[in-house]
């Protein structure tokens, strides 16, 4: 079973490495590469976005809208067009992941992806060329384009259906259904010894500094880092990088997780940083 397990595990890997190097063409900007190539490295855990139809009740669908967000940033936060295009890049990313390791073929998927990704990419590139649109406070975040968004992805939707009933028609049909959970969580952060002086950031955050051939551990050159308050409630989800140091130079470094909680009434996680 483990031989299988890891044949499969290698067959999904070569079929995302087929499926994302025709849908990120050197066209794309620059950032957005980048984003794209840190937002894949995340996608690596993507499970198939199965779950029980709300139409049609006690048969399995895969649902393209996995309302995930992205991991709460401690500091150095991303505004207006970076953040746009990070959001996109995670997005496509987990769409692409879930839909290869449901089974469905870049055949069914990667045609109406690649046209949800380009007229997302042509909204953020309008937003840029004019950022004081009339009526918006906020020019990237108006519910024209929120609209727009959502019937760019019902679009894409419904062409991946008609590929799936086509080219494979065994496997569960694929809706844009949505409802979400969890979100970010009520956590502490702890040192051992204490009196340490620790930095997150996203992992996403990361590797997005390492893909744009930034030192990502240097707080400086990717500015994303953030001091956290050691005992003290901070509200987090997902993967992180930490950096620490203590009294006499001491240092670590390593990676951490949050699992959302959808009980935000009860105690705060404990995460600690530990001396190695």
């Amino acid at each position: 079973m483990a031989g299988q397990s890891r044949l499969i595990a290698g067959c999904v890997a070569i079929a995302l490495a087929a499926t994302t190097a025709a849908s990120a063409p050197s066209a794309d900007p620059a950032d957005y590469r980048a984003a794209r190539t840190a937002a894949r490295a995340l996608s690596r855990t993507t499970q198939a976005n199965f779950t029980d139809s709300e139409a049609h009740p006690g048969r399995k669908v895969f649902d393209l809208e996995f309302c995930t967000e992205r991991d709460p940033e401690v500091g150095g936060a991303t505004e207006g067009r970076t953040m746009a295009l990070e959001d996109l890049a995670l997005k496509v990313s987990e769409m692409e992941a879930g839909l290869t390791r449901g089974g469905y073929s870049a055949a069914v998927f990667a045609g109406p992806l690649r046209l949800y990704e380009q007229q997302a990419l042509a909204r953020i590139a309008a937003r840029t060329a004019h950022p004081r649109r009339r009526g918006s406070d906020d020019p990237w975040a108006t519910d024209a384009d929120d609209a727009a968004q959502e019937a760019s992805l019902a679009s894409m939707g419904r062409a991946v259906e008609a590929a799936r009933a086509r080219l494979q028609p065994r496997l569960p049909p694929v809706v844009v259904q949505g409802g979400c959970g969890a979100g970010e969580t009520a956590v502490l952060l702890r040192a051992s010894p204490a009196r340490a002086t620790v930095w997150l950031i996203t992992q996403f955050s990361f590797d997005v500094c390492k893909a744009k051939g930034l030192d990502p551990w240097d707080r400086g050159a990717c500015g994303r880092w953030g001091e956290v308050a050691l005992d003290r409630k901070t509200y987090l989800s997902g993967s992180y990088v930490y950096q620490a140091q203590w009294a006499g130079g001491v240092k670590t470094r390593g990676q951490t997780s949050v699992t959302p909680s959808l009980d935000d009434t009860g105690p705060a996680q404990v995460v600690w940083i530990r001396q190695r």
